[in-house]
């Protein structure tokens, strides 16, 4: 039943997503050319100004764009009449929820996809592609010798990078979710129950990052680092310094892996704790108009 509700959901997406992140790419080709007009033709630099503005706009928009997309299509298909329908079939709020997180994190992926490739199509006419993969060889010889950080290492710090952005961009899915779930379990004002459950969410989100980052100051400081208080004309600065000047080159990777890690270690259980709580919602606490 999960293949048939996904392929349901991208059945209802696909035409506005197409059409968004195609459009994207338009734009982005109007801004390449936009570009060549402002190098190249004074007399048209207005409309390569335009086109350029249009462009960034468009970039904006179109990460917004996919998750206003997504949100919407959970509140139609589980939160409005549509949801007697779909709560009748035969198939568990799970496979609902994974439905939706399946088809977003495809069309997150897709998304983030499209940008990259318009900001190279866009800026292709100054050429940054093709300097950046260029200096590639050289940036990589340099991060060997003076760090002695080789390609794997640099394939699982960007590989850790981009799990990290992608588990952010679903916890801000799985916000949503949750919190329309927790706000349509009310008997009235339900969509000013979600928003306040959401800046709940985001309160507490907040207060506990808040603390994690303190707690790693803590334990970074007790294993070498140190602070000192320096007065500034109006007030004082509190400086955080690190002895970890001893530490060999390849000992700051290592302590940025760690961090990578653990930052997405917490961004996994903040992402299961939304998704038990919307999942929990939807079974125990929906209120359907």
């Amino acid at each position: 039943m999960l293949s048939k509700l996904i392929k349901w959901e991208f059945a209802a997406t696909w035409r506005v997503m197409l059409a968004l992140l195609g459009g994207l790419l338009v734009l982005s080709l109007a801004a390449c050319l936009g570009v060549t007009f402002l190098d190249r033709s004074p007399g048209l630099v207005i409309t390569g100004a335009i086109s350029v503005v249009a462009y960034f706009l468009a970039v904006m928009a179109a990460g917004t764009a996919t998750v206003v997309l997504l949100v919407y299509r959970f509140y139609k298909s589980l939160l409005s009449n549509e949801g007697y329908l779909s709560f009748s079939l035969p198939a568990s709020v799970h496979a609902q929820l994974w439905a939706k997180l399946i088809t977003g994190a495809v069309w997150i992926i897709a998304a983030f996809l499209a940008i990259v490739l318009s900001i190279v199509v866009a800026a292709a006419p100054m050429h940054v592609a093709g300097s950046v993969l260029g200096a590639l060889p050289l940036l990589l010889e340099h991060l060997a010798a003076a760090w002695g950080v080789g390609p794997v290492e640099l394939a699982t710090l960007a590989a850790g990078i981009l799990l990290a952005a992608f588990l952010s961009s679903v916890g801000l899915c799985l916000s949503f979710y949750a919190a329309m779930g927790v706000g349509f379990g009310f008997s009235g004002h339900k969509a000013l129950a979600s928003v306040l459950v959401f800046l709940g969410i985001g309160v507490i989100t907040q207060i506990a990052t808040t603390a994690v980052a303190a707690g790693a100051a803590l334990v970074f400081y007790q294993s070498g680092g140190g602070y000192s208080v320096f007065h500034v004309p109006g007030g004082f600065a509190l400086e955080l310094t690190a002895a970890v000047g001893s530490l060999p080159a390849a000992g700051y990777v290592r302590i940025f892996s760690l961090a990578l890690f653990a930052v997405t270690a917490c961004q996994a259980l903040y992402c299961a704790a939304l998704y038990a709580l919307a999942a929990w919602s939807l079974k125990r606490r929906l209120n359907l108009p």
